[in-house]
């Protein structure tokens, strides 16, 4: 823990695998205000997920290096803090002055490596990757975000806007092909799978990455093994994902709109889905997603019978 009158940096920390930047949207604290450990300081928004950037200690927030709309990637110094519970006179933040009618004025240059402004001011990068994704111009969605920002409720907003005919953004569809290109209609399985990709883009989604050891799998699976039992690594993890739901049955859950609303659908069983790679007779490939349904209710072995 860092001593009284020590001064501690708010750094933009990693919010994801993927995640390198992010854009200051607003700071929940200004220069002088007390602030305590973990309470909430700016809001950060990523491609990947709006959050706010706690505060890694109490005290004082004495600088602000970052204004609102400006890209900073990761690690970069948003402002400082001095720990205690008084702390020393604040230090000027390193802001945009702001001329007599209150706009604000253009920043000057300290010699420092500033961050760059955020290319589009109009819209989150969560909300323009939504809007990219779902075919909405977000120069037609009003903002509700800091400054007239359009966040990704505004994009869902028009979405649903849409759907129900009520004078929103177009509702999303497939592109042309291009002039001069050959477009050969996808069949069968192949277009099952695109069907349900489709779907999903409709339901909140997210991500979470662990490395774990894997010792105890492998002895296992040697003992299974020596015991006649032919099994594969993914055999056994796929049983271990199954097994996990009657731990963390939260994790079975999906999103369903009923009535225009959202809810959360809790299954009375667990399925299974197996992505598969599997080349044809004339050599293209094509990914099928088997289902094992109802594996949750099944045994170890038929578990493993019906996976195979």
């Amino acid at each position: 823990m860092a001593a009284p009158g020590t001064t501690v940096q708010i750094t933009m920390p990693a919010m994801g695998e993927s995640v390198t930047e992010g854009v200051v949207l607003e700071w929940l604290k200004q220069v002088g205000d007390r602030v305590e450990v973990d309470e909430g300081l700016v809001e950060i928004s990523t491609d990947k997920v709006d959050a706010e950037v706690p505060s890694p200690a109490a005290g004082v927030l004495t600088a602000i290096n970052v204004q609102p709309d400006e890209t900073v990637t990761v690690g970069t110094v948003l402002g400082e803090i001095e720990v205690g519970e008084g702390g020393a006179v604040p230090k000027a933040p390193v802001d945009d002055p702001v001329d007599d009618d209150g706009a604000a004025a253009p920043p000057s240059d300290n010699g420092s490596a500033a961050p760059r402004a955020a290319a589009d001011a109009d819209a989150t990068p969560v909300a323009a990757r939504m809007a990219a994704d779902l075919g909405v111009d977000v120069s037609g969605v009003a903002g509700s975000g800091p400054r007239g920002r359009v966040t990704k409720d505004d994009v869902l907003a028009a979405v649903a806007s849409a759907v129900k005919g009520n004078g929103g953004p177009a509702a999303p569809s497939a592109p042309a092909p291009p002039d001069g290109a050959a477009a050969k209609q996808i069949r069968g399985p192949a277009a099952t799978l695109v069907r349900f990709m489709e779907d999903s883009r409709s339901i909140p989604t997210a991500t979470s990455f662990r490395t774990l050891a894997v010792d105890t799998l492998a002895a296992r699976r040697a003992t299974l093994k020596g015991a006649g039992k032919k099994l594969s690594f993914t055999h056994l993890i796929a049983w271990a994902i199954v097994r996990a739901t009657d731990d963390m049955p939260v994790m079975a859950d999906s999103f369903a709109a009923v009535d225009g609303k959202p809810h959360r659908v809790s299954p009375e069983a667990v399925s299974l889905g197996l992505a598969v790679d599997v080349e044809r007779k004339d050599g293209t490939r094509s990914l099928v997603v088997p289902v094992i349904h109802e594996a949750s209710k099944l045994s170890f072995g038929d578990f493993v019978a019906a996976y195979d």
